[in-house]
Parts: structure tokens; C-alpha cells; sequence
């Protein structure tokens, strides 16, 4: 029986178990036409399938921004010094600016 993760009050087990499978394909651009038809019947006539169906949305939809973000740090490029300086002078310098009467210039 498929476990949800998301909402513990919902079970897909039975027709809402069919339910998630399909919707599964559907997500994954897998579905056939007749999955189709037969998700649409299930989710026109079964409360239980809609939930089911919600769950696992909210699960791919999570799922895609996590990864979405986790994708996102990876392409970002590692400076190659520490951002305020890697320097005392030139952490001084980030911190104070080089402004008439500054620590720097005494």
C-alpha cells in the first residue's frame, strides 16, 4: 500500500491507491489516454481519490522547488577570495570605507 508522507490523514489504498498511481504518471508525463479518462472518473466520483490526488501534487510540487533550489546553490560560482576582503586592510576598508578620517588613513 503507497505511504503518504504529506497529509498522514489520507490513505491511498483501494481506488484512491489506483489513484495515486495514476497520478504519479500523470506527473511524470507518463500517463496513457485511458489513465487519463480513468484519473478523471476517479477524481469526478471519490473523495478519498481527491485527496489522495492533492497529496501527491503538494508532494511534487515541494519536491520540485527543493530541487529547484538545491540546483540553483550548485550553479552559483565559489568566489575565489572571501567577499569583504581577505585581508585585515581590505576588511577595514569594507567595513569603514575609505572616507577622510577613516582608521585606515591615520
Amino acid at each position: 500500500m503507497p505511504i503518504n508522507t504529506i497529509d498522514p490523514k489520507v490513505t491511498c489504498d483501494g481506488e484512491s491507491s489506483l489513484a495515486e498511481q495514476l497520478t504519479w504518471e500523470l506527473l511524470d508525463n507518463r500517463i496513457s489516454e485511458s489513465g487519463k479518462r480513468q484519473l478523471e472518473q476517479l477524481l469526478a466520483t471519490d473523495e478519498e481519490c481527491r485527496r489522495c490526488y492533492v497529496a501527491c501534487v503538494d508532494l511534487h510540487q515541494l519536491l520540485s522547488e527543493y530541487f529547484q533550489q538545491t540546483g540553483a546553490r550548485k550553479e552559483q560560482p565559489t568566489p575565489e577570495k572571501h567577499p569583504i576582503g581577505a585581508t585585515l586592510d581590505g576588511l577595514m576598508r569594507d567595513l569603514m570605507g575609505s572616507q577622510p578620517g577613516s582608521l585606515l588613513e591615520q
